[in-house]
């Protein structure tokens, strides 16, 4: 049987030092699980390595990870196989890649028609208009559903003359959804007559003609009032 001795240095001393802290895996910790360490021992430099007059080997550990696995049971050479084809295939020690979904696009109401935009800019021209009971004019007053006749009117939209009818043209749309020139409906009073209606200009707040003694005006949805007393929103002008 012959021998041959490989030479000894303090780098090779600290290679196997290192190989003992790391359970027997000359791979790097990420590529080699520790239950599988025990089948691939390091050799540290320095060790003897035999071999016998029929060709077996028995070699003391040193600084290749694989040495001795020729006399591993065949089971365990498969193992190491498949281990290393593994690693191969995960990229070995390589940064994990994450994946970051970017945050959904956040939308809000889609930006009003020309119509839309030229009923909320007629109704903000007769701000200061005096209200009159009955009044369909800007020269002599407008009440709530005259001022919202005559502002759509000229616009080209024909609408119902009285708050009742008002309350029930076009489509009803729910009040978390509403779009400039879209008509107001609150309950401010009992019966058919206890109706009340404006013009929605965006941004919660809308235009109307509120009562005897005030003019028309551009006010907030916020306001307790009106809030509490908002009933419907209904749809006349379309994107």
């Amino acid at each position: 049987m012959s021998s041959m001795t490989t030479p000894h240095t303090s780098a090779s001393r600290d290679h196997a030092a290192r190989c003992g802290r790391d359970g027997g895996a000359a791979f790097p910790r990420c590529a080699l699980p520790r239950a599988f360490a025990r089948f691939f021992p390091c050799i540290a430099h320095g060790s003897e390595m035999s071999v016998s007059p029929s060709g077996t080997s028995s070699v003391r550990p040193s600084g290749w990870p694989f040495a001795g696995l020729r006399s591993r049971p065949r089971a365990v050479r498969i193992l190491f196989g498949l281990v290393l084809g593994f690693v191969l295939l995960a990229g070995g020690c390589a940064e994990r890649q994450v994946l970051v979904l970017p945050e959904p696009a956040q939308t809000g109401p889609p930006p009003a028609s020309d119509t839309a935009r030229s009923v909320v800019a007629t109704a903000r021209g007769q701000l200061g208009v005096p209200y009159r009971a009955g009044g369909l004019d800007p020269r002599s007053g407008f009440d709530c559903s005259g001022f919202i006749w005559w502002t759509y009117h000229q616009n080209g939209i024909n609408l119902p003359r009285t708050t009742a009818e008002q309350a029930t043209a076009g489509a009803a749309v729910p009040g978390n959804v509403l779009r400039p020139a879209d008509i107001l409906v609150f309950r401010t009073g009992s019966g058919m007559h206890g109706l009340h209606t404006g013009i929605y200009t965006g941004n919660g707040r809308f235009v109307h003609s509120p009562k005897p003694g005030a003019t028309v005006r551009e006010e907030t949805l916020d306001i307790p009032y009106w809030r509490r007393n908002f009933i419907a929103a209904r749809r006349v002008v379309w994107p």
